[in-house]
């Protein structure tokens, strides 16, 4: 048996070298580092003990907020309604430490921006109302607001989404120039699997330099129930370049809607009419609308198999207008293409 006098010094030595391993362990699973280069967005407080997993700052940009339900419809895939924005933006995400709920994160943002001048444009809890696989907002890069490095690439994982809560939000202080979109959900992040599931947080800001533009997307029923009421019905999800007749991208949804509503009607054929605002001459302007459009059918015959026959295309100019062009409010709803029987 060895002395106890030579014990002692063995067995501090042993609970030394435990008590370095120890600090090392702990200095290993300290704070955890924050995204490099990201702050939090201005004059928005961050979520106590939440970490920054990515961001992204662009100086010019275009973003899609929310002020209705995802509608998760295969052809569809999209806010019921939104509305498109023009300028700066800024992205971010949180991770929030376990414990706290999405429900209690909103409540503290709603808050701060209520107290701050802004309006609720609109605000869900849970899929019946924000909408059935919301989460491919973010998840899916079709859709423009996923970060695209690690960690924060990996968040809202598929499947893992639960509990997903949405605001949107005006700064009706700052002439409707500041918009907050806000999706929080208990998740799992693919990058971090070794976190399990926690509350993440994507924080959109823009910083609009234009007018609004909404884009209600018009399902295949909505588009039978208007041509059988009225026997037209107005199209505000087809854009088109500034003076120009070419289809912005984001009008897929809207083209795939008026193809399956010829589909489920196969007796049925549109005049497709565009219309302007009152901006330029009439001449020139009467031959933009019927460009844009002809552009129209020929998405339709092209990209939808439609045949030529059921779709005339005809440009009405500024002749029937739906608001004053006075106003950039009324010229924007007077640029429209309208689908009419025939």
């Amino acid at each position: 048996m060895r002395p106890v006098a030579l014990l002692a010094p063995a067995l501090a030595a042993a609970w030394l070298a435990l008590a370095l391993v120890s600090a090392r362990a702990t200095a290993a699973t300290g704070p955890e580092p924050e995204a490099p280069g990201c702050a939090d967005p201005t004059a928005l407080p961050r979520p106590e003990g939440a970490r920054i997993l990515g961001c992204e700052a662009v100086e010019s940009d275009e973003a899609v907020l929310p002020l209705a339900a995802w509608n998760d419809d295969p052809e569809f895939g999209f806010w019921d309604n939104s509305v498109r924005l023009e300028g700066r933006r800024n992205r971010i995400l949180y991770a929030i430490p376990p414990g706290r709920g999405p429900q209690e994160v909103l409540r503290g943002y709603r808050k701060a921006l209520t107290e701050q001048g802004y309006e609720v444009l609109f605000e869900c809890a849970g899929f019946t109302a924000c909408g059935a696989g919301v989460e491919a907002v973010y998840a899916d890069e079709v859709y423009g607001k996923r970060l695209g490095a690690a960690p924060a690439s990996g968040a809202f994982a598929q499947d893992s989404v639960r509990e997903p809560r949405i605001l949107v939000a005006k700064d009706k202080a700052a002439n409707g120039g500041n918009y907050v979109f806000i999706l929080a959900a208990q998740q799992r992040n693919d990058s971090t699997p070794e976190t399990g599931s926690q509350v993440a947080v994507f924080l959109e800001q823009i910083a609009s330099r234009g007018p609004e533009q909404h884009l209600v997307l018009l399902r295949s029923d909505e588009l039978a129930q208007g041509l059988d009421l009225d026997g037209h019905v107005p199209i505000y999800g087809i854009r088109f370049d500034p003076d120009g007749a070419e289809i912005a991208p984001d009008a897929d949804d809207q083209l795939a809607q008026i193809a399956r509503l010829l589909r489920e009607r196969p007796a049925l054929s549109l005049h497709v009419v565009g219309h302007t605002d009152d901006r330029g001459g009439l001449e020139h302007n009467l031959d933009l609308s019927r460009r844009r459009a002809e552009a129209v059918v020929a998405a339709l015959v092209r990209d939808y198999a439609i045949a030529q026959e059921r779709l005339r295309p005809q440009g009405l100019a500024s002749l029937a207008p739906v608001a004053p062009n006075s106003v950039e409010e009324g010229r924007a709803r007077n640029r429209r293409i309208e689908l009419v029987a025939q």
